[in-house]
């Protein structure tokens, strides 16, 4: 609503007429209309189509599908990235007690290269190389500790776990092993797949703003 009010005359202004021998007038107010009017002026507008409420109203369960596919992205990728980062853990203790073996058999072998060495039996050529041997063995050693370090902070990156609190693994490793095995005779179904769900559901909305910018652009 627009109020507009009027409570004094007009007086709009208007040159005179000329007088007989020709010499122009001065202004003259000539005062019209009412005294003391008002009046109201009211407008009303409505949108009979908006495209982009039509969009958003044809894709709201397209976007609602594409949340729930991003949350299931999600999951999958934090299971992958501590999946992956928990196995190198483990593979690089394994490589540890693997080493630690190494280290016990060289060693031994050290230990009776040189004995022979000091009866008699064999040259020095065989001690220095057990030496040089079990000296490379705990070089490997120290490296892979260090390894074991860093990752055992990216997989507690990866948790979400505190960076200064112990971590302990525990896992079976007859359990893992049984589950490494894959179904040979399961069957995979393509459209359970969470890349198929993604295209279809962009396909499905492109579709959709396809019909409605042709509506938007066909002559009537």
């Amino acid at each position: 609503m627009v109020p507009t009010g009027q409570f004094q005359l007009l007086c709009p202004t208007f040159p005179e007429a000329p007088t007989s021998i020709g010499i122009a007038g001065g202004l003259m107010e000539v005062a019209s209309g009412l005294p003391n009017v008002s009046a109201g002026q009211f407008s009303l507008s409505q949108t009979l189509f908006n495209r982009d409420v039509l969009l958003a109203s044809s894709s709201a369960s397209d976007v609602r599908r594409r949340a729930a596919e991003q949350t299931i992205g999600n999951k999958i990728s934090v299971v992958a990235e501590v999946s992956k980062a928990f196995y190198a853990v483990l593979v690089t203790q394994e490589e540890i007690e693997l080493i630690d073996e190494d280290i016990v058999r060289l060693e031994r072998s050290l230990k009776d290269a040189y004995d022979q060495y000091k009866g008699g039996v064999a040259d020095k050529t065989d001690y220095k190389r057990a030496t040089i041997l079990l000296n490379n063995a705990k070089a490997e050693k120290r490296e892979s500790e260090e390894f074991l370090k860093a990752r055992y902070a990216f997989l507690k990156e990866q948790m979400g776990y505190p960076p200064n609190a112990e971590l302990r693994l525990a896992y079976n490793s007859g359990q893992m092993e049984r589950d490494a095995l894959l179904d040979t005779t399961q069957r995979f179904i393509m459209k359970t797949g969470l890349s198929f769900s993604r295209w279809k559901r962009k396909n499905g909305c492109k579709k959709t703003i396809l019909t409605i910018m042709s509506g938007v652009f066909s002559p009537r």
